[in-house]
């Protein structure tokens, strides 16, 4: 779209050169339904009464939706809120699951998430991904990707912890039980180590494929590491001292056109990508000597 940043632009042509002669290559496609600027101007802040907080994430897991399924604002308390809801209709569930860690084995596969604002991704543990006895799921939990990536027109340079869904409040039991298919991390600057956002992405079956809903909690859960350890930052730090109320809701906009520019284009290629990539041979069994 002409609407999007000059810089972003230029990044899609880089990498529509950088995925020539990948095996997936022909999934590369820059004709994603949002234009940028016109899904900005659908959405007005939502009234924070209607955030879902940090101690009630347990109701994501209740059946139904909640009063706001997508939208963003300033929380009273600090920090802002971000929900996006994106169906994928005729997509295999398991498809989610795989992709968590498909994407991230070399950054071309990145960029067909969304060809104009993904640069780069690097994991930190690239010989867990080749491990023919691990499931899906144990494929990405526990790693960290160093993601290269343009939210807006700001291009950031972020770190991404995924982690077990426990660690964020959630009952793991109720998700096995409802099929649901996670991706909850904590997202970092990687300069300085300052941990900004609680990220949660639920995946939950529907009656033709799944339907995504994605929680973000920004400035809220501040966290410095240091060569000492991990120290507690203040609310009112310097970060977040720099962001007046104005410009943190920029970000959180910022943050929702993303989300669904990114998984609404995912939603469409996802299913033939998974059929055509996502079927590996299971495990060998081991046979005692």
């Amino acid at each position: 779209s002409t609407t999007r940043p000059t810089a972003l632009q230029r990044q899609v042509e880089i990498n529509r050169r950088r995925i020539a002669g990948k095996p997936y290559a022909r999934f590369f496609d820059n004709r994603m339904q949002f234009d940028t600027g016109s899904l900005a101007s659908r959405h007005s802040p939502i009234d924070p009464r209607d955030a879902l907080l940090e101690s009630d994430i347990d109701r994501l897991l209740d059946p139904g939706y909640l009063p706001v399924e997508t939208g963003f604002c300033v929380l009273p308390d600090g920090g802002a809120y971000v929900a996006s809801h994106v169906r994928f209709s005729n997509v295999p569930i398991d498809a989610m699951r795989w992709w968590w860690w498909w994407h991230s084995v070399e950054s071309e596969r990145y960029t067909l998430w969304h060809p104009y604002a993904h640069v780069s991704v690097e994991r930190d543990d690239p010989d867990v991904v080749g491990n023919p006895n691990l499931s899906d799921e144990a494929r990405y939990v526990g790693s960290r990707h160093a993601i290269r990536e343009y939210i807006g027109s700001r291009r950031v340079d972020i770190l991404i912890d995924f982690r077990g869904p426990a660690e964020f409040g959630l009952d793991e039991e109720r998700i096995r039980c409802a099929g649901i298919v996670h991706g909850c991390g904590w997202v970092s600057l990687k300069r300085p180590r300052l941990r900004i956002v609680r990220m949660i992405h639920l995946a939950r079956p529907t009656r033709d494929g799944f339907e995504l809903r994605s929680r973000y909690w920004i400035g809220r859960d501040l966290r410095l590491e240091t060569p000492f350890g991990t120290l507690d930052a203040p609310r009112s730090g310097r970060f977040l001292a720099r962001l007046n109320a104005g410009r943190l809701l920029g970000i959180a906009r910022d943050q929702l056109v993303h989300d669904q520019s990114e998984f609404t284009h995912l939603a469409g290629f996802l299913g033939p990508l998974h059929a055509e990539f996502g079927t590996r041979p299971k495990p060998r069994p081991t046979i005692s000597a």
